[in-house]
């Protein structure tokens, strides 16, 4: 269930389809054979998670045991057999008596030393370091380093060894309040990725070695297919639960030394072989019961949680009041640990604390998931049986997200104004709720459609409503949002810059670590941007693949329709055209950029500021993008000084010298920041025909049409605070200091003044040639020009 407290809901995503409502989708869509796959083991795991419910407590301690077992053996038979081993290693590899002995006493000692300290969680670092160590030093003293089954034998053990390591940073992270660390989180996530991938070697080694039979082979691929998905982190603990069951009757029937004589010839190497694949087997039961971690497909659905969570919180904290209002975004799962599933427990969120465990039927989530009923509450105190989180919220909204695809459009699906859709699941294979709390009391609910949300506000109002749609089940729940206008002028938050997180330096005790923390910071910063970008891409592709009636037209196709026949398409809105602009502007840059990052890493802010025309937008430092606003604004003062002494009233006054196009076009690349600030002192005039053609009457083109969604989409209000900026920017007024509500007035200006009268195949011309007559006017004076105001100038 995802969360969120403060204003209105499903406004300024700018990531809904332009109907104004949602029709029924269809949830008889063909699945993937991922998903066929997830769902047969979901099942299967469900089985066997009620059937290992006694012994899950247990499972670590049984993992940590078998894994150090072999150590424990190999202690043991040193010492039962030390004159067999001081003579092999001695004569048969040449090792001086000394160091002989040395070799063996401290084998024995590390080995059972550090096993007891792996079983009694007790300086777990150290004991899988020096485990590590005695097995690399025992493959060069007994010269088996290059003997190919006891390598991939050695490997499938150091990842056992590496599982434990992972564990027991798992449980450091749950015994303590405060979040993990970046190097911690890093540590985990690694260590668990590189113990996966080592474990699956000695099976491996079972296929390489042996004679093939029908037996064999069917084993083989079963097991393959189980070492692949645990590589990848696809349903890894049933495939690891899988592999834990072929090994265990594989060393059970073939490794059965108990059955052989004591001076059989093969007993130690059965007995040796039995230990170790235990050492293997306790490492896959740690995988069990720690999962895959988040180097894994399980563990996407988490991340995509979280990431869903912190765009929703965004999204409202950048848009207008009561939207700012919100003070909680979050989800809520069924928790894992009640078999009956009749529990919810607190998912990845944003914002103040919230209750961790909420039972069915309790408070307005609980009566949520007990009924499958969207539950609307403008005032939390007048509901029955209010768990209270904070003292803040006071109106909630929650819908359920469920897995079975229940039309919500057949039961009671018009309890609130507008229509939910039927959505079908295919990426949360499990049942969740998305919540919404608010501090705000007037909370417009009608404008949601997302399943699960709840919105809770501080003012009661006077309407109460408990019932609403059935619950609907989606993985696309979270980006559907009715067509309102704020939808339909903001593009979606993924194409703008995500939040830079840096330590300050009164919370760091070295000047080391807080350099540290920073390089750390801007590198997240610069992954999180490259990440928007793919995500945005995909998010554009299943947009255009859904458009109705038709195909959604191309940025450059709707350019180029305004242009001819001053007409936009219908089924484009000023969002959607922005976004496949922008994604297709960061998409082309992502391979140099990549490779800049890839080289420089930590280091990549130091140069950034001089790579700006090869860096995503999504990629650019908030300090960055503020200087280069600050840095046009300067240019442009200067350059209307430089134009004012010669077109005082820019393009609109009644005697215009023979330059002024000239002098009009440096003018707009000069205060849009289209050409280099070199070029206004040296070479301007000669470089600045060729820069008009590349870049000046593409800036043209564009405000024009965007001018035309605006008016056409929506109104100055309903741009976001964020967008409301780069419009003004991209028009050349001041952003810097200056109050939105300033903003906002003199875009609607501008569009008021933009506006063209004329003949429909001449609007593009005619609405170029008044935008550039405002560019070469100062702001302040607009006040005294009326709309279809002339134009003394042809062309430009």
């Amino acid at each position: 269930m995802a969360q969120h407290r403060g204003g209105t809901i499903g406004a300024g995503y700018g990531i809904a389809p332009p109907a104004p409502s949602f029709g029924a989708m269809p949830s008889e869509q063909s699945e993937g054979p991922l998903e066929s796959v997830r769902k047969i083991t979901s099942k299967i795991e469900d089985a066997l998670d009620s059937l290992s419910e006694p012994v899950k407590p247990f499972l670590p301690a049984i993992g940590r045991f078998l894994i150090v077992v072999t150590f424990v053996e190999d202690s043991l038979r040193i010492l039962t057999q030390w004159s067999d081993q001081v003579l092999y290693l001695h004569d048969f590899r040449g090792i001086p008596f000394i160091l002989t002995y040395l070799f063996l006493l401290l084998n024995v000692v590390a080995m059972t030393t550090c096993s007891i300290l792996v079983i009694i969680r007790k300086y777990s670092d150290y004991a899988v370091f020096v485990l590590m160590t005695v097995v690399v030093t025992q493959a060069l003293g007994y010269g088996l380093i290059f003997d190919i089954n006891f390598f991939l034998r050695n490997l499938s053990v150091i990842g056992g060894l590496l599982m434990v390591l992972s564990d027991s940073w798992v449980r450091k992270t749950k015994a303590f309040a405060g979040l993990p660390t970046l190097d911690e989180k890093d540590r985990k996530m690694y260590f668990q990725l590189a113990g996966r991938v080592l474990l699956i070697f000695l099976f491996i080694g079972f296929m390489m070695a042996g004679d093939w039979s029908i037996w064999r082979v069917l084993v083989s691929v079963i097991g393959a297919i189980a070492c692949v998905m645990v590589v990848v982190g696809f349903k890894a603990k049933f495939s690891a639960t899988l592999l834990v069951v072929i090994l265990s009757v594989f060393n059970l029937l073939v490794n059965n030394f108990w059955t052989l004589q004591d001076h059989h010839p093969h007993k130690d190497f059965a007995k040796y072989d039995f230990f170790q694949i235990l050492s293997i087997v306790g490492g896959l039961l740690l995988l069990v019961n720690s999962g895959p971690g988040q180097f894994s497909i399980d563990e996407k659905k988490k991340v995509n949680l979280a990431n869903a969570a912190s765009m929703l919180w965004h999204a409202y904290k950048s848009m207008s009041h009561p939207s700012t209002a919100v003070n909680w975004a979050g989800f809520y799962v069924i928790d894992p640990a009640v078999p009956k599933g009749n529990q919810l427990i607190l998912g990845p969120f944003q914002g103040k604390t919230a209750c961790q465990i909420i039972p069915f039927g309790r408070g307005v989530c609980g009566t949520a998931a007990a009924t499958q009923m969207v539950q609307t509450v403008p005032d939390v105190n007048a509901f029955k049986g209010h768990i209270a989180c904070d003292g803040e919220t006071l109106s909630e909204i929650v819908v359920p997200i469920v897995a079975s695809g229940v039309d919500g459009s057949k039961r009671n699906a018009m309890t609130v104004p507008h229509q939910f859709g039927a959505i079908r699941a295919s990426a949360l294979p499990f049942s969740l709720w998305l919540t919404a709390k608010s501090t705000h009391s007037s909370l417009r609910i009608q404008h949601t459609s997302l399943a699960g949300l709840r919105l809770a506000s501080s003012m009661p109002t006077a309407r109460k409503t408990t019932g609403g749609p059935a619950a609907v089940s989606a993985s696309a729940a979270v980006a559907k949002i009715l067509a309102y206008p704020e939808s339909r002028v903001n593009p979606p938050l993924t194409t703008l810059p995500p939040v830079l997180s840096l330590p300050e330096k009164t919370n760091i005790t070295s000047k080391a670590s807080y350099y540290m923390g920073m390089a750390k910071g801007y590198l997240a910063f610069y992954k999180t941007g490259l990440k928007s970008v793919f995500a945005a891409k995909k998010m554009l592709n299943e947009r255009r693949a859904a458009a109705s009636p038709g195909p959604m037209p191309s940025p450059r196709a709707v350019t180029t329709a305004f242009a001819t026949s001053g007409m936009l398409p219908a089924n484009v809105t000023r969002a959607d055209w922005l976004f496949a602009r922008r994604v297709q502007h960061d998409t082309i840059r992502i391979p140099i950029f990549g490779l800049i990052l890839l080289v420089c890493g930590e280091l990549t802010p130091l140069i950034a500021l001089y790579i700006q025309g090869i860096m995503p937008y999504t990629c650019r430092l908030p300090t960055q993008l503020h200087k280069d606003m600050a840095a046009a604004e300067a240019r442009r003062a200067a350059s209307f000084v430089r134009l004012a002494p010669i077109l005082p009233t820019g393009l609109c006054g009644a005697y215009l010298p023979s330059n002024a196009g000239a002098l009009a076009r440096r003018h707009i690349l000069s205060s849009l920041h289209l050409m280099p600030a070199l070029l206004d002192r040296i070479a301007g005039e000669l470089l600045a025909p060729l820069y008009w053609r590349l870049k000046g009457i593409a800036r043209l083109r564009f405000l024009a049409v965007d001018d035309s969604l605006l008016r056409r989409d929506g109104v100055t209000e309903a741009l976001s605070d964020q967008e409301l900026k780069l419009a003004c920017v991209e028009r050349g007024l001041a952003v810097t200091d200056v109050p939105l509500q300033i903003m906002r007035d003199q875009l609607r200006r501008w569009l008021v003044l933009s506006q063209t009268t004329g003949p429909a195949e001449q609007r593009a011309e005619e609405a170029q040639k008044r935008i550039a007559a405002l560019l070469t006017t100062r702001p302040d004076k607009w006040s005294g020009m009326s709309p279809g105001f002339a134009v003394y100038t042809e062309s430009l």
